[in-house]
């Protein structure tokens, strides 16, 4: 498909507007026209135009405007045609200050018009491909200057590859180095955009196909792959490209292995990029050999992890976040770790543990920062959002003030960072931000998927030991219902028995807020037992608002959650959908409001003899299914004590009735309802 280049249009006369508009759209542009000057810099900012066509008057505050588009990152390069009357030479030259790139009449020839756009615009493109050239060359000196420094075989090649992955807009990209002497790999790797599809396809490393083609192609050529085989063969493993590149890795005559990139779009690797490619990889294999001659005797090898999940095994969670913390800063050759503990129901972040570059002090032991709001940080808030392990940012190129003012609380400015997630099931425990002073220091795709494994590793041991922690919760939780049935007798009033319940919920599953009521089978309504942590006007609110009822009134409005109920505040008395069910599965664990409820039926043999109504939790999050379980084996007490009360009470009428028949019987009377007819 076509790209269409985006015109932003404002004009004081919506006639001449409208005329402009529907030229631009029959020449095949894309137009969106503004309303007024002040909504065209977020509608600048959000569809990022090839070129602004400016048609109000140029007031103080309209260039304002035009001076912030300008001075913004997606607004540098904008061309900004003002269609004004007749300018002045001198006045020419002040608006081209303001950031005016040209000057037409208020209502010009459509025709002059459109040649005045794509002269700009050919301009932009001129001044955007060696903007994106110089970036590159530049980037391309930084890369080769730190492979001069790097003494290591796999860091050095990691390096290439995050970089020429990442710049020239492949799809994948296949390395292999092979040593001579020993017949075997000095690096292999195998990376991708999608990490799916890299786990998918990583069976590729091991096909015994790439010896044979290396060896039986001593002087390989840079260029496209017509090697029927070798295309057959990616075919088969599931790689699909619409072509690939086979790029050498030689130096001084010798090769030592080979590249080969997937792209999507035959334009995406032109002759020239495939010559800048070529020299890296030339710098590439040359270091390698020079590695091989000056570290001979140490060679480096990639650290195995496999052992650190014994390690976690026998720490706590602080100690696992301390450790890592360290660890991180070694693995990522970083100069700054920064753990920040988050609380998911109040969104706050709690700094805890600070490293830099050698040191073993944590700097926040001494004076702790004070807790940080997500809602303050917006960039880091849409990164929690995302759900995303890692992240990397250039805060040279980018600069977030709010990822600047975290990692600064290291004790000085960093020019990229990277952020981890710690997640423990579905819940989000903590981050890491790892950051690095050196604008050259590059964090590559390798070291990032290590050190996500590494942080997986870490939160596997906390979910088996969170297993051992909950199981004992359990058995706490089983005690507190074994020392309630030791309370549940025919000697104590059902009340009462209710109201320890409610107190056995609030102290040992964590909620504030507990209502308990019981059904009234006669009058076929529920009475309030208790209302504990609850105000007494705000009790009175719920029985005006729901006078049959907080259970009855909201039971067919919730989500199902074990065998209770959820109240969604946002839903309202929608209908629940199947779908609906499934996206409420997904909120768990997310941040509670105090309008939500759960609802705890009481039931014994299909019969509904109470419910149990819960709010404000201590943690302030939606509950998981197996804390909601929880509440309801205080329930199932409730209803044992509720029908082992009812059961008495019918004992004793029962009782009552034929004492009374007893002491009647010898006097021949007869009890009869009101019709007359003998019931005994």
């Amino acid at each position: 498909m076509l790209y269409k280049e985006k015109v932003l249009l404002l004009h004081r006369n919506v006639l001449i507007q409208e005329k402009i508009f529907n030229y631009l759209h029959e020449n095949d542009y894309a137009v969106i026209m503004a309303n007024n000057a002040e909504s065209t810099y977020s509608l600048a900012k959000s569809m990022k135009p090839d070129i602004i066509l400016w048609g109000e008057s140029l007031t103080a505050t309209s260039k304002q405007i035009i001076r912030k588009i300008k001075s913004s990152p997606f607004g540098r390069n904008i061309p900004i045609i003002a269609l004004i009357p007749d300018v002045e030479l001198f006045e020419r030259f002040e608006i081209e200050k303001d950031g005016i790139a040209d000057v037409l009449d208020s209502m010009p020839k459509l025709p002059d018009l459109k040649f005045k756009i794509r002269s700009h615009l050919a301009n932009r493109k001129r001044i955007l491909f060696y903007e994106d050239k110089l970036k590159r060359l530049r980037a391309l000196n930084e890369l080769e200057f730190q492979l001069i420094q790097t003494p290591e075989v796999i860091r050095a090649c990691d390096l290439v590859d995050d970089y020429i992955l990442n710049t020239y807009g492949l799809k994948a990209l296949l390395t292999l180095v092979f040593n001579r002497k020993t017949k075997e790999y000095d690096y292999r790797n195998f990376i991708t955009h999608d990490s799916k599809i890299q786990q998918k396809l990583n069976k590729i490393l091991e096909l015994k196909a790439w010896q044979k083609y290396f060896f039986a192609n001593p002087n390989l050529e840079a260029g496209r792959i017509v090697d029927q085989y070798i295309l057959d063969m990616f075919a088969t493993i599931g790689l699909q490209g619409v072509a690939f590149y086979q790029l050498p890795l030689r130096s001084l005559g010798k090769q030592i292995g080979f590249m080969i990139a997937c792209v999507d779009d035959e334009k995406d690797l032109s002759k020239e990029k495939i010559e800048e490619i070529m020299q890296l990889a030339t710098a590439l294999a040359a270091r390698v050999l020079q590695i091989h001659r000056v570290f001979a005797e140490t060679p480096a090898v990639r650290e195995d992890t496999a052992a650190v999940k014994h390690l976690f095994l026998r720490l706590n969670e602080d100690e696992i976040s301390q450790y890592l913390s360290q660890q991180l800063l070694t693995t990522l050759r970083a100069d700054t770790c920064i753990y920040f503990n988050y609380n998911e129901g109040f969104r706050f972040l709690y700094p805890q543990y600070c490293y830099v570059k050698n040191s073993d002090k944590n700097i926040f032991e001494d004076e702790k920062p004070p807790v940080l709001m997500l809602k303050d940080h917006p960039t880091f808030e849409e990164f929690v959002e995302s759900r995303k392990m890692s992240e990397r940012y250039q805060l040279t190129e980018e600069p977030h003030e709010d990822l600047q003012a975290m990692i600064s609380l290291a004790g000085k400015n960093y020019k990229s960072l990277l952020i981890f997630t710690v997640k423990v099931g579905n819940e989000i425990k903590g981050f890491f931000l790892v950051g690095s002073a050196s604008g050259m220091q590059r964090f590559t795709r390798t070291d990032v998927h290590r050190t996500e494994q590494m942080i997986q590793k870490a939160t596997n041991a906390l979910i088996e030991s969170r297993v051992v922690r909950q199981a004992q919760v359990t058995i706490k939780q089983l005690d507190r219902i074994f020392d309630l049935s030791k309370e549940l007798t025919l000697e104590n009033d059902i009340d009462d028995l209710m109201k320890m319940i409610g107190n056995a919920i609030r102290r040992t599953l964590g909620w504030n807020v507990v209502i308990v009521e019981r059904r009234n089978l006669y009058k076929n309504r529920y009475e309030n037992v208790c209302a504990l942590g609850l105000e007494e006007s705000k009790l009175e609110h719920i029985k005006q608002t729901y006078p049959d009822s907080l259970y009855s009134a909201l039971k067919e409005h919730c989500y199902k959650i074990s065998n209770s109920y959820f109240f969604d505040h946002e839903k309202g008395e929608e209908a629940i959908s199947e779908m609906d069910q499934k996206r409420f599965l997904r909120s768990i664990g997310k941040e509670w409001d105090d309008q939500d409820w759960i609802l705890v039926p009481i039931q014994s043999r299909g019969r509904e003899l109470g419910y149990i109504a819960i709010n404000d939790p201590v943690e302030r999050v939606r509950p998981s299914e197996e804390k909601v379980r929880s509440i309801e084996y205080f329930a199932n007490q409730a209803a044992v004590a509720l029908e082992n009360a009812s059961l008495y009470e019918n004992l004793k009428s029962s009782e009552l009735k034929y004492r009374l028949l007893a002491e009647t019987m010898t006097m021949g009377l007869l009890t009869c309802d009101f019709n007359g007819n003998i019931i005994y």
